[in-house]
């Protein structure tokens, strides 16, 4: 299998307001995911916590896949505890 080492990676958000960089990533010939691997709106109605998590439908193919490793990609912009109990 053939594989590259791209540096300075770019990805936005959908809405292209917020990016962050990949300092280095690699490529490979296929991903084993599909569309099915997409998270939907109906994935999400059973958790009450999630009401106001909006996921857009897009129309997309799985390219990329973001491991742990990239904690930008991760890390939330808006964080609600009001639902934790201790």
């Amino acid at each position: 299998m053939t594989t590259f080492s791209i540096k300075g990676l770019i990805l936005n958000k959908l809405d292209e307001h917020n990016s962050f960089h990949l300092d280095r990533v690699y490529t490979k010939n296929n991903i084993p995911a599909n569309d099915r691997h997409i998270p939907r709106a109906n994935d999400i109605e059973e958790w009450a916590h999630l009401d106001e998590v909006i996921i857009p439908e897009i129309n997309a193919s799985i390219d990329i896949l973001i491991g742990n490793d990239v904690v930008d990609a991760y890390t939330p912009l808006l964080s609600d505890l009001c639902c934790i109990h201790v």
